[in-house]
């Protein structure tokens, strides 16, 4: 399990054992000290922007949060919704510059989701990232989203909505009920033409009469 998640994270391992191999140069006779100097700012800037120092803590907190099996586990072994946390984990802990999360919420404890919550929207390293998320689980949505993105199958159209989830169902709903009565006023409108249209046919009125009736 412990190989897989890491492997979200191959960036910062790679940059910290560089850096000790960096180290490690500079005690040579024949170091050159400009290009050592050089690489390890490079590797530096990596570590920190990974908070890579703090990586072990990183692991834990993440494991533990998600309630991942056994770091020994072998994943092969694992059920279908460990492995959904396993591949969670180790794509939250890549951070990349866009997340996708298809109901991210299944197979997770209810403290699983309160920690992905308050993971999305008060870790930093989400600030300046896009996170797109696809979920039936309204709570979750309330907590994350900030823009709203609506698939209508009928209309065959995108619309998108500023807010939470419940801030667009409430305004969709609000919308729907004005557009039923936009519909029934046309029915009732269609009805009453339909019955002037009888009426002057009925007692020998023309279509131009028809169509001055009001």
């Amino acid at each position: 399990v412990r190989g897989n998640v890491e492997e979200g994270l191959q960036v910062v391992i790679d940059a910290l054992r560089r850096l000790e191999a960096v180290y490690a140069e500079y005690a040579e006779p024949e170091a050159d000290f400009d290009a050592l100097a050089k690489e390890q700012a490079r590797l530096e800037d990596i570590i920190q922007a990974w908070d890579g120092h703090n990586l072990e803590n990183q692991l834990e907190v993440a494991a533990d949060a998600l309630r991942l099996p056994p770091w020994d586990a072998d994943v092969t072994t694992l059920s279908g919704g460990e492995r959904r946390r396993v591949a969670l984990c180790r794509l939250l802990l890549s951070k990349p510059d866009m997340l996708l999360l298809d109901e991210p919420t299944n197979h997770l404890s209810i403290g699983a989701v309160l920690w992905l919550a308050r993971e999305l929207t008060t870790n930093p390293v989400w600030e300046e990232r896009v996170i797109v998320v696809v979920s039936h689980d309204r709570y979750f949505l309330d907590e994350v989203c900030g823009e709203v993105l609506h698939v209508s199958g009928v209309a065959r159209r995108l619309t998108q909505s500023h807010g939470s989830y419940s801030t667009w169902s409430k305004r969709r709903a609000e919308q729907q009920k004005a557009f039923a009565k936009q519909v029934e006023l046309r029915r009732a409108e269609i009805a009453e033409l339909k019955e002037y249209a009888g009426h002057g046919f009925k007692y020998g009125g023309s279509s131009a009469s028809i169509n001055k009736m009001k």
